[in-house]
């Protein structure tokens, strides 16, 4: 398992070389929107001189000017988009905080203690700002502290201290049935299902391409194709299980 810095350094990577790439795709767009005489043999300006027997030239011309700055301008927008994800990325490790895809996820080695800090901080502000809000009501009326908190801000915090809890209790139980059902293996008529301990996910494996049908079944009940792996993948809980037993009874012959 990967820590969450060391997760987030290959996110960035990731972009990073896809920047590069639609760059680098962007630039041959762009020269081949060159619409110079040198580039196409044609005047520019010159307008097309139908029936003459450079009209065929003139037109396919115009088509691969337009179709190329067309590419161009979609792959340099593309680097833009993979430029920012990873300039995120890396603001994501600087600050140490992040949401989404660049927040703490319980697949990386260091969930748990991260976790456990970011309690450990809101409950120290929760702790100060209580000691605020008791010294604003012990001072006398016209010395008040300009530091007062409302009710909602501390019950925000106290409630991001249970969710925090909550997840980490869900992480251990996780990482618990993964790494006893690491070797296991589940074999059916024409599929097999394992679980992947690093990932914390379960994978389900078939000797041959399904119908639509049965694709179609799996991504309704969240389960993601790993091109990579060749696998249909779920994170591991128990809707997981669920699905699994059902799917289990579904291709199993009666």
């Amino acid at each position: 398992m990967r820590t969450r810095q060391e997760r987030l350094e290959r996110i960035a990577d990731r972009h990073e070389y896809k920047a590069d790439k639609a760059t680098i795709e962007a630039t041959r767009r762009a020269k081949g929107a060159d619409a110079s005489e040198e580039a196409t043999g044609i005047p520019f300006g010159q307008p097309i001189l139908v029936g003459h027997h450079s009209e065929a030239r003139h037109r396919a011309a115009m088509k691969r000017i337009d179709t190329n700055m067309r590419k161009c301008i979609e792959a340099s927008k593309e680097a833009d988009n993979h430029t920012n994800l990873a300039s995120q990325a890396e603001s994501a490790i600087e600050r140490g905080e992040g949401y989404g895809a660049y927040g703490i996820s319980g697949r990386d080695a260091d969930a748990i203690e991260l976790l456990e800090a970011r309690i450990a901080k809101d409950t120290a502000e929760s702790e100060r700002m209580k000691a605020a809000n008791k010294a604003w009501r012990k001072a006398a009326v016209g010395s008040k502290p300009k530091e007062y908190y409302l009710p909602y801000e501390l019950t925000s915090l106290s409630a991001n201290v249970r969710r925090l809890k909550q997840r980490i209790e869900f992480i251990k139980k996780q990482r618990e049935i993964a790494a006893r059902d690491e070797d296991k293996e589940i074999q059916g008529p024409g599929f097999t299902i394992t679980t992947n301990a690093e990932y914390m996910t379960r994978e389900i494996r078939f000797d041959e391409r399904q119908s639509s049908e049965t694709t179609t079944w799996l991504k309704q009940r969240g389960f993601r194709w790993i091109r990579s792996a060749e696998c249909w993948s779920r994170s591991i809980n128990s809707t997981t299980q669920w699905h699994i037993e059902e799917l289990k009874k579904r291709l199993t012959p009666a």
